[in-house]
């Protein structure tokens, strides 16, 4: 596959990207975070977080990039910041409060079942999640898998310090403490400040 083009359309039964990670000084990290992000099990029957499902290796056995599956939504979470406007624009059949609180709770349900298996959000970014509709009800799904935290099948944490800081837990304020792994409590408070800006 060639390293020029950032990402590919993989045609296969089910639509697939490729995202080629960077060649730097870090590349083996990334490949060993990667590596141990494929082994845990339950993610592989998550379908709404674009998790790695393979590796992509050149003709010469290095790895350069993994597949993810495609996400189906078209407008971002971030639309719903915009007020009425925004959310009419982005889904003019369904505008409404209630379509707002649906989607606050399924939000926050996604996040809190991410965390029971072993994910969390590290990078609050409303931007990262595309919403859509079926049959009047939203769809959330997460972009940017390789920046959350998680949990490997043999207990390492592997933490991410990416975050947006509008969405940060007061104690990850203090100096040195976003190089800390996320608890569930700052988790907790970081979906429900997202919650609370799509109802308001």
């Amino acid at each position: 596959l060639p390293i020029l083009f950032p990402k590919l359309s993989v045609t296969t039964s089910i639509p697939f990207n490729v995202e080629m990670t960077a060649i730097n000084g870090t590349k083996g990290k990334a490949v060993e975070r990667l590596a141990d992000m494929l082994a845990m099990e339950g993610m592989k029957s998550v379908d709404n977080v674009a998790w790695p499902r393979d590796l992509v290796y050149d003709g010469h056995g290095e790895v350069i990039g993994y597949v993810m599956k495609r996400m189906r939504g078209s407008n971002s979470l971030y639309s719903l910041f915009y007020g009425d406007a925004g959310v009419i624009a982005a889904f003019p059949k369904c505008a409404n409060r209630l379509f707002l609180a649906k989607t606050a709770r399924e939000y926050v349900r996604s996040i809190l079942e991410l965390q029971d298996m072993g994910v969390a959000l590290s990078d609050f970014n409303p931007k990262n999640v595309l919403l859509s509709e079926v049959d009047g009800e939203p769809r959330v799904e997460f972009l940017d898998a390789d920046s959350m935290q998680f949990f490997d099948p043999y207990g390492k944490v592997h933490h991410s310090s990416a975050h947006v800081k509008a969405y940060l837990a007061p104690e990850l304020f203090e100096p040195g403490t976003l190089d800390l792994p996320r608890t569930n409590s700052s988790t907790e408070f970081a979906a429900a400040l997202v919650a609370f800006a799509i109802l308001t």
